[in-house]
């Protein structure tokens, strides 16, 4: 659908507990594409994500890991 105006929601699956976190969600989708920003999962594990909007078929992502999360940041020389 390249024309869709619909409102996304992105949620996680197999959560195990962690949470989802993003700027917005849901968005509304323009030209059919619904782009989530700044989104975090707050704990380690293995997740699937899925997009879903009313009257569509929902959308599933691949397995992805999170490893544990870094404790520190440090740059020796500016980025």
């Amino acid at each position: 659908m390249t024309t869709g105006t619909n409102s996304v929601t992105l949620i996680i699956t197999a959560t195990g507990g962690a949470t989802l976190t993003c700027t917005a969600n849901p968005v509304n989708a323009a030209s059919g594409l619904a782009a989530f920003a700044g989104c975090s999962i707050n704990k380690a594990g293995t997740y699937t994500l899925t997009a879903a909007a009313t009257g569509l078929t929902s959308a599933v992502s691949n397995s992805f890991s999170i490893t544990d999360p870094a404790t520190k940041l440090a740059f020796t020389r500016n980025p």
